[in-house]
């Protein structure tokens, strides 16, 4: 074709670029979200689940 215009291909759906944001990427986004959210969870009920033990008395020492 010398009329300068481009060959259309057979099938437009061979040649169709891939989506940038395919399943890969929102399955990556989903556990960096729950990653975050456990972070926070820890971060905030850690200190109430997790209580630190009083220090040991020393031996011969009275409360």
């Amino acid at each position: 074709m010398p009329t300068g215009e481009p060959e259309l291909p057979d099938e437009l759906a061979s040649h169709r670029p891939r989506p940038l944001l395919g399943p890969a990427f929102w399955a990556v986004l989903a556990c960096a979200m729950l990653c975050v959210l456990a972070g926070a969870g820890v971060a905030l009920l850690g200190p109430k689940v997790w209580v630190a033990k009083p220090p040991a008395a020393a031996p011969g020492e009275v409360k």
